[in-house]
């Protein structure tokens, strides 16, 4: 059964986010057909229709009720006064060849814990900065070090303000588990920064990745996908924002051969397919190497095949800069003309006591490599 936002509008004048967080369910519910196979096919399509339509009826009715699910529009907001143009854009992302490895380049604090310059500066004059951040696994749990991890999503708020920064992106696990509350505290917590704050789903919020041959054992699930977008907007999306485009992508349904994940390969595919001379941040959770491109699959990677078909279009789009966490310590590829940027976290670096925690200050400049400084918070 297709389900599109033509059939929610039809059904009732309801905002465009709205229309998404009703068909991101509801489509969430049809990949789940397959524990239907016992019923009969004409008993299975009546009981599809009738969930959808009163799916359907119940998000409309929501919507006209006046359910809290900010549009995306354009704004002139922002320290510069630059227009925000947003493109299928998270509601509660709220505005206001040969491989190279190295640490990020960190400033005169980071120095001192024996960080080392590997980051060339960009040449010309900067475009953006931006804060990228990672791995704040929000939780109201006691284990080890967690009662800490609030104190320092604070530390990192108070320093990401001072440094006037013009958007912040947060590279997922925005929780430990996904749980509402995580989510809920998550998102009050966040209000604290001054700049717009961005970001996208990480294992720990909606699942582990698909791995062949061990597809029973991962913990990601259609309906923990659609559970996250109905709380937090899409998964995926693309914005731009005092002078640059973010690509914002949902790593961990990559090789999962859901349904989200075929509709974020046409989105990719087509936003790479437009000339496009705005400077580019592709933004994830997981970063797509470890070491070489060529690598085989591990936990800390995306899986090889959805990985060269990524890359590919990447390097097809002419993407210089790719960011990331997921690691919860720093990390600097480069290969075929991109540079994969993965910061430390916010929680727990590893390994424990030797990785600090902290964030990551990216200069986006006019022309050439984009700056990366890492700086590191202290308990």
């Amino acid at each position: 059964m297709s389900i599109s936002c033509h059939d929610c509008r039809r059904a009732s004048k309801i905002s465009g986010e709205r229309q998404f967080a009703a068909t991101s369910w509801l489509q969430a519910s049809v990949d789940k057909k397959h524990s239907f196979h016992s019923v009969a096919p004409g008993v299975l399509s009546f009981t599809m229709k009738s969930v959808y339509c009163s799916a359907l009826l119940l998000f409309c009715g929501l919507g006209l009720a006046g359910l809290e699910m900010p549009v995306c529009e354009a704004r002139n907001v922002g320290p510069r006064g630059q227009a925000e143009v947003n493109r299928f854009c998270p509601p509660f992302n709220r505005p206001s060849g040969t491989c190279s490895s190295s640490h990020i380049q960190p400033n005169a604090e980071a120095e001192a814990l024996g960080y080392s310059h590997d980051v060339p500066a960009g040449r010309g004059v900067t475009v953006a900065r931006v804060a990228l951040v990672s791995d704040t696994h929000t939780t109201r749990g006691t284990n080890e070090d967690q009662p800490r991890y609030r104190a320092r999503l604070e530390k990192v708020i108070a320093a990401v303000n001072t440094a006037k920064v013009d958007l912040v992106l947060i590279a997922g696990d925005l929780t430990q588990d996904g749980k509402p509350e995580e989510i809920t505290d998550f998102k009050e917590q966040i209000k604290g920064f001054t700049a717009p704050v961005w970001f996208v789903p990480g294992n720990h919020d909606i699942g582990n990745k698909v791995v062949r041959g061990k597809e029973k054992d991962t913990t990601l699930s259609p309906f923990r996908v659609a559970r996250f977008e109905m709380r937090c907007g899409p998964s995926f999306f693309v914005r731009e924002r005092a002078g640059i485009r973010v690509i914002g992508l949902n790593s961990p349904i990559f090789g999962s051969g859901f349904r989200r994940e075929q509709q974020m390969w046409r989105f990719l595919e087509k936003e790479l397919a437009q000339t496009n001379n705005t400077p580019t941040l592709v933004f994830m959770h997981y970063p797509p190497f470890t070491k070489k491109p060529d690598e085989a699959s591990e936990y800390w990677n995306i899986e090889p095949e959805p990985r060269q078909r990524l890359l590919k279009l990447l390097h097809q789009g002419g993407i210089q800069t790719v960011l990331s966490g997921h690691l919860h310590h720093s990390l600097i590829n480069r290969n075929n003309g991109i540079l994969f940027v993965t910061t430390a976290p916010v929680s727990f670096g590893l390994p424990r006591g030797k990785q600090a925690q902290g964030w990551t200050l990216i200069t986006v400049p006019g022309q050439g490599e984009v700056q990366a400084e890492f700086r590191p918070i202290r308990d």
